[in-house]
């Protein structure tokens, strides 16, 4: 069996596109992931976060050491938010940092970054070019992906070093991404110390204008699915968004400024929680699990109700825990 992975560009230049090819029993599955270069996301205020995540994440991207980590699962754009920080840091100092990537692969340009991707063939890895990066004197690293024990360990090792790092890890939560740093064999102290902080988000279906009411009685409204929400909208489907219901995506997001690192002092936000030292890796982890629960949803639900998405894209995004249904 064999996998095939390719990138090409349409004759206009403004669409880059990933394929992926895989042999099935009925013939060849493919897979084809677009790029469209869009400059109206070029900046972190330009991605949609909360007011206090998009204070928060500005402030911890002018730090001269700590990791800041952007999580979540497969597809809530990560990447796209990796390289809006990376354009951030380059604007706000006017291009005065020395800012060098490791990626795999390069999948945007960047004006003012020092940009280097894998290469298999020259045994040049994630891990082996991120540990190679330090020797060049860079004060802003970014590792496009936390992959396993090796790379984890090296960034939160670059981030105790005097570096500000940043890079993405797969993890459905902010306790979820610190329990699986801590199960890479990241020590606890270097955890606590170098991690400053951590933003989980998640990408939901925009609503199109052509969607509908959903009517409540005094029975309730099974379409709300159970959501604690007073009102809501429905897809309904025009020629406009081809039938869908949905016209682009929106980003709900939550963040955690880890109390341990000095960014607390300048960013005293009432979703942060003290940590206390004697509490184990685990325990610690499990400190945010509480407030994922609370912060993610009650952003998506804010959502709903405003009707810029669907009680059922939040509950193919969030699923059924966190909230039960009625």
């Amino acid at each position: 069996m064999e996998e095939m992975q390719g990138a090409a560009a349409d004759l206009s230049g403004h669409r880059e596109m990933r394929v992926s090819t895989f042999p099935t029993l009925y013939g060849e599955r493919a897979a084809v992931r677009l790029f469209s270069r869009r400059t109206d996301l070029s900046r972190v205020a330009d991605l949609g976060y909360a007011p206090e995540t998009q204070s928060w994440l500005e402030r911890a991207l002018e730090l001269t050491s700590g990791a800041v980590l952007i999580t979540g699962p497969a597809g809530s754009g990560k990447t796209t938010s990796l390289y809006a920080c990376l354009r951030e840091i380059v604007a706000v100092s006017h291009g005065s940092r020395a800012v060098i990537t490791m990626e795999d692969p390069i999948e945007v340009a960047v004006e003012g970054v020092a940009q280097a991707e894998v290469n298999e063939a020259a045994e040049l890895t994630l891990s082996s070019g991120f540990r190679s990066l330090v020797r060049q004197d860079p004060e802003v690293m970014m590792i496009g992906e936390i992959r396993d024990s090796e790379s984890a360990r090296a960034a939160v090792a670059a981030a105790l070093t005097g570096h500000l790092v940043l890079s993405s890890l797969h993890a459905g939560s902010v306790a979820e991404a610190l329990r699986r740093l801590a199960d890479m064999r990241v020590e606890e102290y270097m955890l606590r110390a170098g991690i400053a902080g951590v933003v989980n988000q998640r990408l939901v279906r925009r609503l199109c204008d052509c969607a509908r009411a959903i009517a409540v009685s005094s029975a309730g409204a099974p379409e709300l699915l159970g959501l604690p929400v007073a009102a809501g909208k429905a897809p309904r489907g025009c020629s406009a968004c081809l039938g869908t219901g949905y016209a682009g995506r929106m980003l709900i997001a939550e963040h955690r400024c880890l109390r341990t690192h000095p960014i607390r002092e300048d960013c005293p936000l009432p979703d942060e929680q003290s940590l206390p030292a004697q509490q184990e890796s685990s325990a610690w982890a499990q400190a945010s699990h509480t407030e994922f629960q609370t912060m993610l949803w009650r952003r998506g639900l804010a959502a709903v109700e405003t009707g810029q998405t669907s009680p059922q894209e939040l509950r193919r995004v969030l699923g059924w825990q966190g909230i039960q249904r009625n």
